[in-house]
């Protein structure tokens, strides 16, 4: 079993973090978060557990960081 977790953490390293999400840069998503709940953006960028998301928010641009549970591709 340890063997197969350090093989996983390894092609992790290998091919990368934003690699091995399913939310790349420039995609779709919609928010599952209880106080922006439906509302849609665009990923600005993954990094670690947390994504960064370009929302449109009063007539302005804002970038909101969530986790991946967080999110929904569209």
């Amino acid at each position: 079993m340890r063997r197969l977790i350090r093989s996983l953490e390894e092609k992790l390293n290998e091919i990368g973090i934003e690699a091995a999400s399913l939310c790349k840069a420039g995609q779709a998503v919609k928010l599952k978060h209880n106080a922006l709940d439906n509302l849609q953006g665009l990923v600005q960028s993954v990094s670690g557990k947390r994504i960064a998301v370009l929302m449109e928010i009063l007539g302005r641009p804002i970038v909101v960081q969530v986790e991946r549970h967080q999110l929904e591709v569209i």
